[in-house]
């Protein structure tokens, strides 16, 4: 009976040790926000105006996406939800911006200029892949944000490769816009580490476990 206890306390620790393995860790994978301002792109209804930035994650883990925040200018409550704001992916043509992975809501949060915006489904960034991030309206209300920049140089494990713009009547779909931009417009992109059990605490548990049913 003691030896039975004392294995299932075994299994017990072993399923702790397995869980603190793999605690999912948060990190900023791309971000371009510094505190000298650079050039502003507007995005304004009355044209169908639009601005996509991509972001390469880095070899390694996959994370899930977090957060995008976005350094604007001149965005009431009511501007921001009168924009778009997704992620898409990337299909490596002319017009490189693919599938649309998720629209992203704003969360209310915000510090000074820069807001917070979460995606409104789960979305799994795997590594070495290439997403953008557009920001576009399209609902011909008149009203604008700017998208600023900044001079510092971007941080994080993922890096920017290139920037997309749209105007007029190409606006309404990120799939279709060509225009090439080279201008590094200022997001973050947060996510969290997709957690690996860890092999050698799951095999012991496992192990433990057999032990376990054979005494019984």
């Amino acid at each position: 009976m003691k030896n039975t206890t004392y294995l299932k306390s075994s299994v017990l620790a072993m399923a702790t040790l397995a869980a603190s393995a793999s605690l999912s860790q948060a990190v900023v994978l791309f971000s371009s926000i510094g505190t000298t301002a650079g050039t502003t792109s507007n995005i304004t209804d009355g044209n169908n105006a639009g601005k996509a930035l991509n972001f390469v994650t880095a070899s390694g883990d996959d994370y899930s996406l977090d957060t995008v925040r976005l350094s604007l200018s001149g965005a009431t409550t009511d501007e921001l939800n009168n924009v778009n704001l997704a992620i898409w992916s990337d299909d490596g043509t002319s017009a490189p911006i693919g599938t649309l992975l998720s629209d992203l809501s704003y969360t209310g949060n915000s510090t000074g200029n820069i807001f917070e915006f979460a995606p409104d489904s789960a979305i799994t960034l795997a590594a070495n892949t290439t997403y953008w991030v557009a920001l576009a309206s399209f609902d011909n209300t008149g009203e604008s944000v700017g998208w600023e920049s900044f001079t510092e140089a971007a941080t994080g494990t993922a890096s920017n490769t290139a920037g997309l713009f749209a105007t007029g009547g190409t606006g309404s779909n990120p799939g279709a816009w060509t225009s090439s931009s080279g201008l590094l417009n200022a997001f973050e992109v947060n996510g969290t580490v997709v957690p690996e059990p860890s092999s050698a605490a799951l095999l012991g548990l496992g192990g433990l476990a057999l032990i376990l049913r054979r005494r019984k």
